[in-house]
């Protein structure tokens, strides 16, 4: 699989598209079920990226999607949440449950999913929209 370059104000990181899509679709459920209102909109771009942009394209419109500092700040409360429900597991996230999750987009894994690498990109994705 790909790798796609997510940007925000001028700075960027590289992550690899199926673990982005897996943290992405964990942020969304997550954010869902805790009824961050104010994230449904930027959701709704994330999942149409990334279930049409194609391989190695996906773009969180994070620029456009950030603009006000409220919505900002309800992500970055919202990534926090979702690392601290992930350390709270074991070293896997159990297919079938990401398979229900992920089910929108049409990503079936085939295998259970490392924390370490859903962690990461959400670490990586956290120090990117930190000011």
């Amino acid at each position: 699989m790909a790798y796609s370059i997510i940007e925000f104000q001028g700075k960027s990181i590289r992550v690899h598209d199926l673990d982005l899509s897996v943290a992405c679709f964990l942020l969304m459920e997550k954010g869902r079920s805790t009824g961050s209102a104010l994230l449904i909109g930027l959701f709704d771009v994330w999942s149409d990226s990334i279930m049409f942009d194609g391989p190695g394209c996906i773009d969180l419109h994070l620029d456009a999607g950030l603009v006000k500092a409220e919505v900002l700040q309800e992500l970055k409360s919202l990534i926090d949440t979702t690392m601290q429900d992930l350390n709270m597991i074991s070293d896997i996230y159990p297919k079938d449950k990401l398979n229900l999750i992920l089910a929108k987009a049409k990503i079936r894994l085939e295998n259970d999913y490392r924390i370490d690498l859903i962690c990461g990109v959400l670490d990586e994705f956290r120090r990117l929209v930190n000011q």
